[in-house]
């Protein structure tokens, strides 16, 4: 969602802060996302990052809508952001033997941005118009 928003923004304008590739003889997707972050401090002196909306300004459409789901960011900078933490924290929940590590993020405050780097199991298909169907395996 974040990659096709990117893509709708003018190619010299367009800041490439997400990249999306696939290995079908892997069977494996690869995201690596440089999201800019904002931080803040909460009452009790606890750090708040939050995700930029950084595609709105440059003439993407940034809204996002969950559809009625769990998430509940307005943007879709927000949603990635959400989302990897979710799954971040799915990994941490599992035991420490079997724990995947398929997905790190990594906050740099003085640099104001949260790396996203992500590789998911992935089966693939022939779809409609013969376009190919990647779809990601539940491996937690």
């Amino acid at each position: 969602m974040l990659f096709a928003a990117e893509v709708e923004i003018a190619a010299d304008n367009r800041p490439g802060f997400i990249s999306v590739t696939s290995d079908l003889s892997a069977a494996t997707i690869t995201v690596a996302a440089t999201l800019p972050v904002t931080t803040t401090l909460n009452a009790n002196g606890q750090v708040v990052v939050t995700a930029s909306d950084y595609i709105q300004p440059l003439g993407a459409a940034s809204e996002f809508d969950s559809g009625g789901g769990e998430l509940s960011s307005i943007h879709k900078s927000a949603a990635l952001f959400e989302i990897a933490q979710k799954v971040h924290a799915q990994e941490q929940a599992l035991p420490a033997d079997t724990q995947p590590n398929n997905l790190t993020v990594a906050i740099d405050l003085e640099a104001g941005t949260a790396q996203i780097d992500a590789t998911f199991p992935i089966t693939s298909a022939i779809g409609a118009n013969s376009t190919i169907v990647l779809s990601v395996v539940d491996y937690l």
